[in-house]
């Protein structure tokens, strides 16, 4: 057994829950393959997959409602600070704010699947004053959407690499276009 399944499957949900809130708190800890693990371990009956759902569920619920209430407060200045480390900061700043302003619910339930977009989203959503339970609802759709199709795509490939193990050797060939795929 690899060491990080083993540090998974000894510290479970609190683990996962840990890493997951790190992650969409705006740390760079990237969540998807500790997803994508889990999601295997589900498939082996290691970890439960309603329990895995719901602990990276109430993180990223947890850290969302954090940075919303930060946006809230502290609005366009909050933005401006996160734009900054994107090459362009004051058209990052209006094209945020823009494609929020036109499309706050479809934003929120896609969000999570564009890298900056899912840490900038909770914040601007605060700072256009969305009601909380409007920003509840639809950021938990797009946190399920997000955390599922994760979870359902590591399930897959455990129960196929389970069955063969011998895909882990023509993926590791074609890892580069499996990447892109």
């Amino acid at each position: 057994m690899e060491l990080p399944t083993h540090i998974l499957l000894t510290y479970g949900y609190l683990l996962l829950f840990a890493w997951v809130l790190v992650g969409q708190l705006g740390i760079p800890l990237p969540a998807t393959p500790m997803l994508l693990a889990a999601g295997a371990l589900t498939a082996q009956h290691e970890l439960s997959f309603p329990l895995v759902l719901l602990a990276g569920l109430v993180a990223a619920l947890a850290a969302d409602g954090a940075w919303f209430h930060v946006g809230r407060r502290y609005g366009h200045q909050m933005l401006r600070i996160l734009c900054k480390l994107s090459l362009e900061p004051a058209v990052c700043v209006r094209r945020t704010q823009d494609s929020f302003g036109r499309r706050r619910r479809v934003t929120l339930i896609f969000a999570k699947f564009v890298p900056g977009l899912a840490t900038m989203a909770a914040p601007v959503a605060g700072q256009f004053g969305m009601e909380y339970w409007s920003f509840l609802l639809f950021d938990g759709i797009g946190c399920l959407l997000w955390l599922g199709t994760l979870l359902a795509t590591g399930r897959f490939f455990g129960d196929l690499l389970r069955r063969n193990p011998s895909l882990l050797d023509w993926s590791g060939r074609f890892s580069g276009a499996l990447l892109l795929l």
